[in-house]
């Protein structure tokens, strides 16, 4: 398809050349003219058009713009040959036909702000942004061009109004065009190249044309056309090979996207500010009409309404996406903390069982001992062993003697203060760590802890297994240290697996040297 409308555009433009070549100034000369360049615009249209059928999300969105612009030149075309055909009126005065032509640019120069080759999501203050830039440029056109046309008519002084701002417009698009072509790669820099070169040939052919009809030496048909067929047929050529909508979107680098909507974002602020600074000078100019000063300010006027309007909208959607972006950052931070909270829970805890791993219940007791000293507390150790652990395993297997660890860990627990600190220290042994607590208070807590293991068998695979537990306890003394006070303990432990486990022995006074920990 493309490549018949490509045939169709430029064979189209060669058959123009040579009928305005060989034919002299006619009504039909005139109809054929019109109705070619009619037939090119409409090519642009329908070009457009199927892109933005077939494209999606910001891509479509540059498509549909697109389309928009080159139907706002279908209609100035179409406006220019009823007149010349129809009406059969030379159509030199200004009308709502230059409105429409020069309006034709300002949705093709939004739709190239999108950045579709960028392939990414369009970001959400684009389009207010856009707008902004869009009613700033409409209001320039009511403040320069408008008031000649219409409030007080003066033929030579809208046309060079008028050609200055539609100059400065194409140029504008020309130099987007320009960096869009330096900028992007692949299909679409080709695409853009192509507008590129229909658009710098249609800028250069109508300042030529304009001087023409200036001169009274333009008639549609005539050899002036020939070049801005051919750059209609070169914009038709770019619009109909394109091969942009095959690429999909991905989510948003936010360092790229803002680095362009910020751009666009700044300049719409400087838009909105020179609104009354344009204003105030209508007022100082004293060589116009009053009936166009007066004009001027009222337009200022709805201008600054549109764009505060639009400005406000444009605040509101930014704190939308900042209480959004506060919102997943708190989100973020919870995240974190649990994240860490459960990053410390492994460092510290036992997976079996679930309490304090051997590392940090020797922190806890280092700890605890040093604040005991400095308070004049007492503190209570206890070395937890489990009695004939090594028969349970081989009698029940490894997996029955990991549920009695399990058991046996979650009924000490039971018996702790919610100060108190219970980790599992090697195997199938355990250490307490109890502060603030004397002699009677300490061994109350151990016998306790003591039946509350044995009082009920553990059931693995309908099988009871009778649990026991020997428990040394320690209570700490001046100047004493983990190490000693974990002696004490051992040798309590010890004293009380001797004995015929199963008991609570408490330690006697200090150790002077490592007594070693007997096993089952």
């Amino acid at each position: 398809m493309s490549r018949l409308v490509t045939t169709l555009a430029f064979a189209l433009a060669v058959v123009y050349a040579a009928t305005s070549a060989l034919a002299r100034p006619s009504f039909s000369l005139t109809v054929f003219g019109d109705l070619a360049q009619t037939l090119l615009a409409s090519l642009v249209v329908l070009s457009f058009i199927y892109h933005a059928l077939n494209g999606k999300g910001r891509i479509r969105s540059f498509w549909i713009l697109m389309a928009s612009g080159a139907g706002c030149w279908l209609i100035s075309q179409s406006i220019w040959s009823y007149y010349e055909v129809i009406l059969r009126v030379n159509f030199n005065e200004p009308s709502v036909q230059d409105i429409i032509l020069f309006v034709h640019l300002v949705p093709m120069m939004a739709a190239l702000a999108t950045l579709p080759h960028e392939n990414r999501k369009m970001p959400a203050v684009i389009p207010y942004s856009l707008g902004m830039l869009a009613v700033w440029w409409m209001y320039l056109y009511s403040y320069i061009v408008l008031p000649w046309q219409y409030v007080s008519p003066a033929v030579d002084i809208y046309g060079a109004s008028f050609n200055f701002l539609y100059t400065t417009e194409d140029l504008a698009f020309i130099c987007a065009l320009g960096l869009l072509v330096w900028r992007s790669k692949g299909p679409w820099k080709v695409f853009y190249r192509r507008l590129l070169l229909g658009s710098l040939g249609y800028t250069i052919t109508s300042q030529i044309t304009n001087v023409a009809i200036d001169q009274h030496r333009y008639y549609t048909g005539s050899l002036y056309d020939v070049p801005l067929v051919f750059s209609i047929a070169c914009i038709c050529w770019a619009a109909s090979s394109a091969e942009t909508n095959a690429s999909s979107e991905e989510e948003a680098d936010e360092t790229s996207e803002n680095a362009a909507a910020d751009w666009i974002t700044r300049m719409a602020f400087l838009a909105l500010l020179s609104v009354p600074l344009l204003a105030a000078r209508s007022l100082e100019s004293s060589g116009v009409p009053a009936a166009v000063r007066n004009f001027r300010v009222e337009v200022s006027l709805i201008a600054m309404v549109a764009l505060s309007a639009l400005l406000f909208a444009l605040q509101w959607v930014l704190g939308g996406r900042l209480r959004s972006s506060l919102k997943t950052v708190r989100d973020s931070m919870d995240e974190l903390a649990r994240a860490r909270e459960a990053l410390q829970h492994q460092a510290t805890h036992d997976s079996m069982t679930g309490a304090l791993n051997r590392c940090a219940i020797s922190e806890a007791l280092s700890r605890e001992l040093s604040r005991s000293a400095r308070t004049e507390s007492a503190l209570a150790v206890f070395l937890i062993d489990l009695d004939h652990f090594k028969l349970i395993n081989d009698q029940f297997g490894h997996h029955a003697g990991d549920i009695a660890i399990v058991a046996a860990c979650t009924r000490m627990q039971d018996c702790v203060r919610s100060h108190d600190y219970v980790g599992r220290y090697g195997g199938e042994e355990f250490l307490a760590v109890i502060p603030d607590a004397d002699q009677n208070r300490a061994l109350q807590i151990a016998e306790r802890m003591r039946q509350r293991i044995s009082m009920n068998p553990v059931v693995f695979n309908a099988n009871p297994i009778l649990l026991t537990a020997t428990i040394g306890v320690a209570l700490s003394v001046p100047n004493d240290t983990p190490e000693s006070l974990l002696r004490r303990a051992d040798v309590a432990l010890y004293d009380g697996k001797r004995i015929g486990r199963n008991n609570v022995q408490l330690a006697s006074g200090p150790i002077p040297q490592v007594v070693a920990a007997s096993g089952d």
